[in-house]
């Protein structure tokens, strides 16, 4: 539970927020039949002397204490609360009231002034007299008693206001409850519209787990036959690129006349490199460069006959165009 303090604190700060002029307006203020000197009676709006627009209806009565009843005493203390302010005008009231201890009336109103500091007005009434103007001013019995000072009017405590504190505060309660939906009815037309997008995603994936779940099988055979399609074409890239050894060594057979030998062969992808010894060297290279079978066609070492040998020995490589049994 909150401390005493603290609702004092919390209550103070309401009270000094509904002065601001942004909040003001939540101020209640009802219409209150004043009654002055000579009888005259006037409808005033709250706990002040501003006369009220014609037709207005008083909720609750006052009645004008004459000057000549009334004490006025003003000190001045810091920016206090207004637990605070009453336990010091408490303090002032006892020492400085001519009337009696148990029949003395006090209210007093605080004026805030330029240097942080609140001018506070006391007033102080006996109560027997109090009464007695009050009754031949004819007032209802829960009529309450002002004084007129500088800067306001100051309601004695113990005297009425209960009708006119009870008004104010339904009115205030109103007000906010008022508000309180407005602010409610603000959330609910911006929290709703994201509840419902929030529906509708969830939905949106609950659909789409259901539907995954449906279509796995036909996924899981999609895939596979993509696997499958892959493996063919990696499979026909290796064949593309294979080369047809048997057509080549017919080819060769062919194109090597009869006076030269091959006795190495190297076949790598395309790549092929030939090793042997013939009658002539070069003209083995001729003929080799001569066939549209061979391309690129080079001997990668010079053709030379070797310590008085008969033949030539020769190293000759080409790519071989030769594919798949075709030439």
């Amino acid at each position: 539970m909150m401390s005493d303090g603290l609702l004092r604190y919390m209550r103070d700060g309401f009270s000094g927020m509904l002065k601001w002029p942004l909040f003001a307006w939540l101020q209640p203020v009802v219409p209150v039949r004043l009654i002055r000197a000579q009888g005259l009676a006037t409808v005033v709006l709250g706990c002040s002397l501003d006369t009220a627009p014609p037709g207005t209806v008083a909720k609750a009565a006052a009645c004008l204490l004459p000057e000549e009843s009334v004490l006025v005493h003003e000190i001045l203390l810091p920016d206090l609360g207004s637990e605070e302010i009453g336990a010091v005008v408490a303090g002032e009231v006892r020492s400085n009231s001519p009337f009696p201890p148990e029949s003395v009336l006090s209210g007093w109103l605080a004026t805030a002034m330029q240097d942080d500091r609140l001018k506070v007005r006391i007033a102080m009434a006996d109560q027997g007299r109090v009464a007695t103007h009050m009754k031949s001013a004819e007032v209802d019995h829960d009529a309450e008693a002002w004084v007129e000072v500088a800067g306001g009017v100051i309601a004695l405590d113990g005297v009425g206001g209960r009708v006119r504190r009870r008004s104010e505060r339904t009115i205030l309660t109103v007000r906010l409850l008022l508000i309180c939906l407005l602010i409610l009815q603000g959330a609910a037309l911006f929290v709703v519209p994201l509840w419902v997008e929030r529906d509708r995603a969830i939905q949106a994936i609950a659909q789409l787990d259901t539907l995954s779940k449906a279509s796995a099988p036909a996924v899981g055979a999609r895939d596979a036959l993509n696997r499958v399609n892959q493996g063919l074409e990696a499979m026909a890239a290796v064949a593309k690129d294979k080369l047809d050894v048997p057509g080549l060594i017919e080819t060769l057979t062919h194109v090597v006349p009869d006076d030269a030998s091959v006795t190495r062969i190297e076949v790598n992808g395309r790549h092929v490199k030939i090793m042997g010894t013939a009658a002539n060297g070069t003209g083995l290279l001729d003929l080799l460069s001569a066939r549209d079978e061979f391309k690129e066609v080079k001997a990668t070492s010079p053709i030379s006959r070797m310590g008085g040998a008969k033949r030539d020995s020769y190293v000759i490589e080409f790519d071989a165009v030769l594919q798949g049994g075709e030439s």
